[in-house]
């Protein structure tokens, strides 16, 4: 059998609490990712900030002015049921109490099975 290509265009979140100094220690920062236009079952367990440990990391401590890469885990096995396929899941991030930019806290990741 043939294993699927699976492209997603990767994620980053960064906090950018720094005025008038970078927020340490940080705060708690939670990527919850949705399906969007893609079957639900492409998503193997959202996003994860240690792909390499065991289990689903999807929320971490960032300090001020950091940033760290997401990993977006998808399914190999329902991606053989849909490819070829281009779809866009929609990504939120979630952190402590009220956000004044609230507005950049969601993105659209291109996904493409092939």
């Amino acid at each position: 059998s043939v294993a699927p290509v699976i492209q997603s265009s990767g994620l980053a979140v960064r906090n950018a609490d720094t005025s008038p100094l970078p927020e340490r220690p940080g705060h708690s920062i939670r990527v919850i990712v949705d399906a969007g236009s893609c079957p639900p079952s492409l998503i193997d367990g959202g996003a994860d900030f240690y792909p390499h440990r065991r289990g689903t990391q999807d929320t971490l401590v960032l300090d001020g002015g950091r940033q760290r890469r997401a990993q977006i885990l998808l399914s190999p096995d329902a991606a053989v049921q849909y490819g070829p396929l281009h779809c866009v899941l929609h990504v939120a991030v979630e952190g402590p109490g009220d956000d004044p930019t609230p507005h950049n806290n969601i993105v659209d990741v291109s996904v493409e099975v092939r």
